[in-house]
């Protein structure tokens, strides 16, 4: 029985030994997740706000942006004051993108918003400082399949995003901020700044609302008086 063990280790060992070779030769390698994975990672967005559906309207246009993107660029700021419906616009990208991901709030510093991945992660965090968490959520991230989107909400500067890009090189950061200071973005990173809505999108929102039947003109002055802002018309 002692043989017959000793042969099967050394078995396993050759197995494990030659396993990432015949992985190539099928054409599968480290980066590309298992279907356990996949399925991990496309329900992974635990967090985020519901959508609006077919009640968001105004802005598909915009949206229609960020998706294209979040394609191309490891870094995507959605930038605008208050109410313009910046968050809304990350919440519906999540719907309407196939990638997995995570949804977060930002914190105070980069270190903070890498803590706030650690539950997504998984991480026991228990006795530790931030220091310590954002070093073993980084850890955590760079054992993650390529693809996937790191949503930040509400960063509340630029300050952060030269570390949390390092930090997390594997993942596409989809930011939504108020900073306005594009010009302090690394180059990569694409900017995308909304601005009040369209007369006809706001209207359109109003309509979207329950008030169909309402005279075009009075629904200009409701959207003029509440500014063309997204939130007002909708509850965003």
């Amino acid at each position: 029985m002692e043989e017959i063990l000793k042969i099967a280790g050394m078995v396993l060992a050759l197995v494990k030994g030659i396993w990432p070779a015949i992985k190539n030769l099928f054409g599968q390698n480290d980066d590309s997740p298992s279907n356990d994975q996949i399925e991990i990672f496309q329900t992974s967005w635990e967090g985020r706000p519901a959508s609006l559906e077919n009640d968001f309207v105004g802005r598909q246009a915009d949206l229609d942006r960020v998706v294209d993107t979040v394609g191309e660029s490891g870094v995507v700021v959605i930038s605008g004051g208050a109410g313009t419906g910046k968050t809304r616009l990350a919440i519906e990208f999540t719907y309407e993108s196939e990638t997995g991901g995570f949804w977060t709030s930002a914190g105070a510093t980069a270190e903070q918003t890498l803590t706030g991945l650690a539950p997504k992660l998984e991480i026991n965090t228990a006795g530790m400082n931030d220091k310590d968490i954002a070093m073993n959520v980084r850890g955590a991230i760079a054992d993650l399949p390529n693809g996937l989107v790191w949503v930040i909400d509400n960063l509340p500067e630029f300050a952060q995003v030269n570390e949390l890009q390092a930090s997390a090189s594997n993942l596409t950061l989809l930011i939504t901020t108020r900073d306005s200071r594009g010009y302090l973005l690394p180059s990569t990173a694409a900017f995308l700044n909304l601005t009040l809505l369209e007369p006809e999108a706001a209207v359109e929102i109003l309509r979207s609302k329950g008030a169909d039947d309402a005279d075009e003109a009075v629904l200009v002055e409701i959207v003029d008086a509440v500014g063309y802002l997204a939130r007002k018309g909708v509850g965003w």
